[in-house]
């Protein structure tokens, strides 16, 4: 792999191709050039992408709790598409992106805080196992302190969502 990279970054100073096997040159350049920490917010930013992908199936248990439902998860799941229409699976979807990005974001930021801390205070460039577990269980309580009212408003938006469509009906 090092001799791949290299002969890679080779054809970069040349200003040859430098795109094989699919890489491009800004992630050979970011692999190369740096093996550290990613920056906090790209968790929240990723927690908030996969938000949109799950809501659908988030949106469907909500509304499957709230209508105390004996169906499977898919068979509710094309009722109401069928129903309210493809786009009614992504009804609420501000709340969600609003929950993870404040407490995912905020999780990702509090670790990586509370890791420099440690690590500058016992001196070592790695945490030990404990150290690992203490700031992960930290970061996800003050996290979630921090998230609470956003995931409240997120299950009031569903579970209000999932009765409106009822009413409709």
């Amino acid at each position: 792999m090092r001799r791949w990279l290299k002969r890679e970054e080779r054809c970069i100073r040349r200003g040859t191709s430098g795109l094989r096997h699919g890489l491009t040159i800004t992630a050979m350049k970011m692999s190369a050039a740096k093996k550290g920490q990613q920056p906090f917010w790209l968790g929240g930013t990723a927690a908030s992408m996969a938000a949109c992908f799950t809501h659908p199936l988030d949106q469907t248990k909500y509304r499957m709790q709230v209508q105390v439902s004996k169906q499977n998860m898919l068979r509710v799941l094309v009722g109401y598409v069928g129903r309210d229409g493809v786009l009614s699976l992504w009804s609420g979807l501000s709340a969600s992106l609003l929950r993870q990005s404040t407490y995912s974001t905020a999780r990702f930021g509090v670790y990586s805080y509370l890791a420099r801390q440690v690590k500058g205070l016992s001196g070592t460039q790695q945490l030990s196992l404990g150290s690992t577990v203490t700031c992960a269980g930290l970061a996800g309580g003050i996290a979630g302190v921090i998230g609470n009212p956003t995931e409240v408003w997120k299950r009031d938006s569903d579970v209000l969502t999932g009765r409106g469509s009822e009413l409709m009906c």
